[in-house]
């Protein structure tokens, strides 16, 4: 019946911190304080699609100039199927997101 009653706070990122701060975990505390740069590392696959996709489209067939002036809209105005312009809004988004970390 103690159990019944009984109230649990929900474990967080800082209140695990926190706890790991104070006790001797450090490298376990040194990877919480990294935790946002570590929690971008989940959009490398996609960004790395999106440079290998780039690549093959456009490797030696672009100048400086011309690679300049392109922009994303243009890009994705010049796909013409609609499976690859939502895989490109799919990686491009990879980027946009591990960028605003």
């Amino acid at each position: 019946l103690p159990h019944l009653w009984s109230y649990r706070s929900r474990i967080t990122l800082d209140h695990l911190s926190q706890t790991l701060s104070t006790q001797k975990y450090p490298i376990l505390n040194e990877f919480l304080k990294k935790e946002p740069i570590l929690r971008a590392t989940q959009y490398i696959p996609g960004i790395v699609q999106l440079q290998q996709q780039l690549h093959d489209l456009y490797h030696r067939r672009l100048d400086k100039t011309e690679a300049a002036q392109i922009t994303v809209g243009d890009f994705v105005r010049g796909l013409k199927i609609e499976h690859k312009k939502k895989l490109f809004l799919k990686k491009m988004n990879c980027v946009k997101t591990a960028w605003t970390l």
